[in-house]
């Protein structure tokens, strides 16, 4: 097949703007995670811990968000902007509902933490976080619907500008809340009257930064659907976006949760190894998160593609985003063979911790064109409506081949902690190859059978 040029450049325009919006917000966790890592090993598992325990309760919601994706991107395809924004009120009606439920869900996790047999300041300190995270959550999913509904329409701009201000807020919160403990060679960035409120400083800006990317957010969307009446509450419509956004979340929560449990073995196994976990986890979440970017823009050009009835650049959407994203993420894997412990000691100071994160640095990336693959595949699949069996790909490329392989090479074979991310390598991997074959026999099909 010859190189789809024009819908190549399509999806890079509009990946570079969406992939930039989802660095920019991974971003906000790496800075989490370079300041807590300067206060201390404890902090910065804490950290890490929470963070896992909020984002994993998150995506049940998350996938009700992304539901969208196909919903507007298809009825922008069709010409039908009245679905469209139909379709986003319906989506903030059960945000809200999600949100409640949520906050809920996220407070208890986080207390059960301390039955898990974790070291107690390790636990004490993740609680802390989580607490002051919880208002962060219908932020959360309120922004997710607005990105939904913007980039469908390519007003990729004020999603770019939201995230970066956002950041701009994160970062003076950490180290106005947090400079006071931060060592003397990060005194120069530290306002005066800084304070050391250490993992409840580091979670209290990144809730203050999540209110200001929503709140942003709001006015481009309500010009953009200027002229539109602010629908009733339709439940057959609602109904629609769970039954395609439940099995996202589920796909999101098996291999986030696969990534959870290997978390909590670090953390039985050691306060070092939790840190350390933390450190190679946010730096593969940097390349994680264009490849989440360049699979939303995925999701929008296929599922305009299908509302257009277009099976041609259905097709030609699909592959090359695979390209794109094999390319990318090839080029990633490169520098965390050849630099893992630079790239390491650039996240943290603490010498224990540098050691064992360059070690799961380095076999990261091993797993980056895996985790490339079927970070961008999903949203290829979500283009087309397909979500169930990305659920079902989950379930046997990180539980059933993924975390086998990690617990047999860490427990069995006894080759040391860095059999859990050998482990991840091969559940991604797995999940990668189930995608790409999916896709294959999906472009033999009518392009009217993805209609959702």
């Amino acid at each position: 097949m010859r190189l789809p040029k024009d819908n190549l450049k399509k999806i890079i325009t509009l990946s570079v703007p969406l992939a930039a919006t989802q660095l920019s917000l991974h971003f906000m966790g790496f800075v989490d995670v370079l300041v807590s890592g300067r206060i201390n090993e404890t902090i910065l598992g804490a950290v890490g811990l929470g963070t896992t325990v909020f984002f994993t309760c998150g995506l049940l919601g998350l996938g009700i968000a992304l539901a969208l994706d196909p919903v507007i991107s298809q009825a922008i395809g069709s010409g039908d902007e009245k679905k469209a924004h139909h379709a986003l009120w319906q989506g903030h009606y059960a945000a809200g509902v999600n949100a409640i439920f949520l906050t809920a869900l996220t407070w208890c996790a986080a207390y059960a933490l301390r039955f898990m047999d974790i070291e107690q300041g390790l636990y004490e300190n993740a609680l802390v976080y989580v607490e002051a995270r919880l208002p962060a959550l219908s932020f959360f999913l309120f922004a997710m619907n607005l990105k939904s509904y913007l980039q469908s329409h390519h007003l990729t701009k004020p999603i770019f500008v939201s995230a970066i201000v956002a950041n701009v807020v994160n970062f003076v919160g950490d180290v106005w809340l947090c400079g006071a403990v931060l060592p003397e060679n990060w005194q120069w960035i530290v306002p005066p009257g800084a304070m050391s409120l250490d993992a409840w400083g580091v979670a209290a800006a990144s809730t203050v930064a999540g209110f200001v990317q929503m709140a942003w957010l709001f006015w481009p969307t309500k010009m953009a659907s200027k002229g539109f009446q602010v629908p009733k509450l339709d439940l057959p419509t609602i109904k629609h976006l769970y039954r395609l956004g439940f099995p996202i979340s589920g796909q999101l929560l098996l291999e986030v949760g696969s990534f959870s449990i290997v978390l909590l073995l670090m953390a039985r196994h050691s306060t070092t190894a939790a840190a350390a976990h933390q450190v190679a986890l946010q730096i593969t979440s940097l390349s994680f998160s264009i490849c989440v970017g360049i699979g939303a823009a995925a999701s929008v050009q296929v599922g305009r593609a299908v509302g257009s009835l277009n099976g041609k650049d259905m097709v030609e959407s699909g592959w090359s985003t695979f390209l794109i994203t094999a390319v990318f993420m090839l080029v990633c894997g490169v520098i965390m063979w050849v630099f893992p412990l630079h790239i390491a000691r650039f996240v943290t100071n603490q010498e224990g911790v540098i050691a064992m994160a360059g070690s799961l640095v380095f076999i990261a990336g091993f797993s980056q064109l895996g985790d490339g693959l079927q970070t961008s595949g999903a949203g290829v699949l979500r283009g087309l409506g397909i979500t169930k069996l990305t659920f079902y790909a989950n379930i046997i490329g990180h539980w059933g081949v993924g975390l086998p392989t990690g617990l047999i090479l860490t427990y069995v074979l006894d080759i040391g902690i860095q059999g859990l991310w050998w482990g991840l390598t091969a559940g991604l991997g797995t999940v990668a190859l189930i995608y790409l074959a999916t896709f294959y026999r999906a472009q033999h099909r009518p392009v009217g059978d993805f209609r959702v």
